[in-house]
């Protein structure tokens, strides 16, 4: 009975430490900062980056605003948003339009676009934790117009890998707070994001809008799509597209399936 006491205690006390030593290693991971996060949030100088940051905000606005005036016109249109102009955005409208994620801890987003993925960041501050939380992201259109897929990947506390089950709920709700519904595609790789873009609305002039392309590269977001009649004959998507797995999509919606018969023949939306 002696013994087996002494081998029961000397058990605990081995899982004692190992569990200290991982909880030890787990919060020294947590404390990493990524490379491009800490590069974005450098500053040499914090009036001059604050006044940068105001005007690259502003061309951020600009070019939404053109974006939206274009999509509005017959015929094809075009946007780019660099990451400066997306990072500067983000700090200025973070507090004005997402004020509960500042209050839940999250501040200082950043984003770098490289090799068509977005690198995303930002810090999680609060009673139990500080570290900065990281993703990578990746973007393609579906088999559906105007709906689509975001891949998210390599989720992260500092070094500290972490299991995205966790938080899809979690991410459905947040998105639903602004009005934004996201549907869930399970594949093999990881869950995939599915985000539906109004190609047609009661205030649209010019229907539908419907997007071709999303390209990820060289610091910088390229959209590119076409308006208004010529959409439902001409479109042909110019990048690549992401099929379904387990998302089935409501035979009943007003949202059009897109055939892709083959790559002589052009795209139909029926």
């Amino acid at each position: 009975m002696r013994k087996w006491f002494r081998r029961f205690a000397a058990a605990c006390v081995i899982i004692a430490v190992l569990a200290g030593a991982w909880a030890w290693w787990a919060i020294r991971q947590t404390q990493q900062v990524p490379e491009f996060y800490r590069l974005a949030t450098q500053r040499s100088d914090e009036s001059v980056a604050a006044q940068d940051r105001v005007q690259a905000a502003r061309r951020m606005n600009q070019n939404v605003q053109r974006l939206q005036d274009a999509a509005q016109q017959p015929g094809a249109w075009h946007a780019t948003f660099s990451s400066e102009e997306i990072n500067a955005w983000l700090a200025e409208e973070l507090p004005k339009s997402f004020p509960h994620w500042l209050q839940r801890g999250l501040s200082e987003p950043r984003v770098a676009i490289e090799d068509g993925r977005m690198l995303a960041a930002a810090r999680l501050k609060n009673r139990r934790i500080d570290t900065v939380v990281s993703c990578q992201v990746s973007v393609e259109l579906t088999e559906q117009p105007n709906m689509l897929a975001i891949r998210l990947e390599d989720l992260r506390a500092g070094a500290l890998s972490i299991p995205w089950g966790h938080f899809l709920d979690r991410i459905s709700r947040e998105a639903a707070v602004g009005d934004i519904d996201i549907q869930w595609d399970m594949t093999e790789t990881g869950p995939v994001a599915l985000l539906a873009i109004p190609g047609e609305h009661p205030e649209f002039a010019i229907r539908p809008v419907l997007v071709e392309s999303i390209q990820l590269g060289q610091g910088q977001i390229s959209l590119a799509g076409r308006s208004g009649e010529s959409a439902k004959t001409d479109y042909r998507p110019k990048t690549s597209i992401h099929r379904f797995v387990s998302y089935q999509p409501d035979p009943n919606s007003r949202r059009q399936a897109l055939l892709i018969p083959s790559e002589k023949s052009k795209s139909q939306i029926r």
